[in-house]
């Protein structure tokens, strides 16, 4: 209650984003035929890496939203195999979020065959972040994804499971 919260999809198709934000209603207890005023979504599939960015900052100063929830950096970053591009797109959203104090939350998948973040756009994001969660199936035949810590700059926090159930809800 009271808190403001910008989701930005940069991946999926709008009806996905538009089956998260149900999902972002049912769990609060929101109207799912009305938009909830304190939830801001947006889908940025369709725009190029720059002007996503440049749409996230303008929705941040705008909404000035408590979190933004970002899935995923890499399609604000124009290479996250490079380093300047990707310290540009960590340092961008670092200065936002203390310019309108606001968390951010992102992801952002790890290279295969390993559990390390994807290159220097990994690199920068562990360096500048205050947590960072490996999520993975726990395996094949249970219906569960582990979230491990990894870094925390505080409080560890402990190993824990989910799964969404039948319903869509965690």
């Amino acid at each position: 209650e009271g808190v403001k919260v910008l989701f930005v999809d940069t991946e999926m198709d709008n009806s996905d984003t538009q089956a998260v934000t149900q999902r972002i209603h049912r769990l609060n207890g929101w109207e799912t035929d009305t938009n909830a005023p304190q939830l801001v979504a947006l889908n940025l599939r369709e725009q190029s890496q720059p002007e996503r960015m440049a749409i996230v900052e303008e929705a941040i100063k705008e909404i000035q939203p408590d979190l933004v929830l970002l899935d995923g950096i890499v399609d604000l970053c124009a290479s996250f195999n490079e380093i300047q591009p990707s310290q540009e797109a960590v340092t961008k959203l670092t200065q936002l979020a203390t310019t309108y104090d606001c968390h951010v939350v992102t992801c952002l998948h790890v290279n295969k065959g390993t559990q390390e973040l994807r290159g220097h756009l990994g690199a920068f994001l562990r360096q500048k972040g205050e947590l960072t969660l490996l999520l993975a199936k726990k395996d094949e035949e249970t219906p569960y994804i582990e979230c491990k810590p990894i870094d925390s700059r505080h409080r560890s926090i402990d190993e824990f499971c989910f799964r969404i159930n039948n319903d869509a809800l965690p």
